[in-house]
């Protein structure tokens, strides 16, 4: 989760990790954010800029998110 959008992992086998929009398919979303391997937790170039509203989750006690 990144300001409030899920993401999924595309690219991990380089220094360079990419992370997509999880309506990058389906929704033909172009966000994404890249971080280095090192630090795969700190975004170093953002793209935000999404063409969705944002899903709406539901948090356990456990810290799960669930999709409502």
């Amino acid at each position: 989760m990144f300001r409030k959008f899920s993401y999924h992992c595309v690219n991990s086998k380089s220094s360079c990790i990419r992370w997509v929009c999880s309506k990058n398919k389906r929704g033909k979303c172009k966000a994404y954010l890249k971080a280095h391997s090192e630090t795969p937790d700190v975004p170093t170039e953002i793209f935000d800029v999404h063409n969705h509203e944002p899903p709406i989750y539901h948090i356990t006690k456990e810290g799960d998110y669930i999709k409502v």
